[in-house]
């Protein structure tokens, strides 16, 4: 009876002293995310305001401006092409794309004209300049320097089908044009150059990426699908952060230490996911839908991306928008 008592004044004190440890905080709740309407992303303004999508019709495609906050959306081109690279400006007021010709349309006037590029040239990616004077465009399988009347100030550096563009300040104070080429007969790479011209230096073999605070997020999504990160000035803290599986990528601004990722989970699920760019631990945030092109707003507190809908009708619009509150 003795020990029955001991017993439990032990189970008691366990009792209480574990209700006195200090507590692992919950995982921030990721909030329910909110339908924006038909389409998938391509582009976000950089003062956050409005997004850029495709509409997939039976005859031809449409891009579309939405407001991120899902109050307003208007048409603001239609195009038959299989690709579209588009770029707003950084001062958010223009948008320039490339559908064959290189497009360029002042939001606040809705004019538009044709910047580059005639029936004999083919287009690809598109990047604006960080102070937005200038934009660098492929042209006919050159990456050229070109300002907003369209002409061409200078040849930065041939390359071989370019998917990927984008022009930026390094954190000191030098400016780089990186690139992603897709050679015929070697694998994909990254690319940085000066916008003056010269020798492109290669960072990295990869099919998608993204830049942020001087660093190179990148993956190769038709291999093993790894994700990782490395300083743009060489192969200075060269990190995986996802070992395979990696199809889509988009580092977290303003400060970029996380990144958004989606991971390739099924035959047709493509989950998104978030994880610290020093590594660790990933949170996921979508299951079981197929989920591609993840963009952040410049604050970096929502995410938006496109889901596509399997069973949709064929004269429907298989994508939507949604946009996700992320702690």
């Amino acid at each position: 009876m003795k020990y029955a008592k001991h017993l439990l004044l032990l189970l008691t004190a366990i009792v209480l002293l574990g209700s006195c440890q200090p507590r692992k905080p919950a995982p921030p709740a990721v909030e329910a995310a909110i339908p924006l309407g038909p389409g998938s992303t391509v582009a976000i303004s950089p003062d956050g305001q409005h997004l850029l999508v495709v509409r997939a019709l039976a005859e031809t495609n449409e891009g579309w401006l939405i407001q991120t906050d899902g109050k307003a959306s208007y048409k603001l081109f239609d195009f038959t092409s299989t690709y579209l690279f588009a770029a707003f400006s950084p001062d958010s007021k223009s948008l320039a794309w490339s559908t064959g010709k290189v497009w360029l349309a002042d939001l606040e006037t809705s004019q538009t004209k044709v910047l580059l590029g005639d029936d004999t040239d083919s287009t690809g990616a598109i990047a604006w300049q960080p102070d937005g004077s200038d934009l660098v465009v492929e042209l006919s399988g050159k990456l050229v320097r070109s300002d907003r009347q369209g002409k061409v100030l200078n040849e930065i550096t041939a390359a071989e089908s370019v998917r990927g563009l984008s022009w930026v300040k390094l954190p000191n104070g030098s400016e780089q044009v990186l690139y992603n080429s897709f050679p015929a007969e070697a694998p994909p790479f990254v690319a940085a150059v000066s916008p003056a011209g010269g020798d492109s230096r290669k960072l990295a073999e990869g099919e998608v990426f993204s830049v942020g605070n001087g660093r190179l997020f990148y993956a190769n999504p038709s291999s093993e699908g790894s994700l990782l990160v490395v300083d743009i000035s060489g192969e200075t803290g060269k990190k995986v952060l996802v070992e395979a599986g990696v199809t889509g990528l988009a580092p977290r601004p303003p400060a970029f230490d996380m990144v958004a990722y989606v991971l390739q989970s099924g035959e047709t699920a493509n989950d998104l996911w978030l994880i610290p760019a020093t590594g660790g631990t990933a949170t996921q945030l979508t299951k079981d839908k197929p989920v591609l092109g993840p963009l952040w707003s410049p604050d970096g507190k929502h995410l938006y991306y496109s889901v596509f809908n399997v069973e949709a009708a064929e004269e429907e619009e298989p994508f939507s928008v949604v946009k996700l509150p992320v702690p």
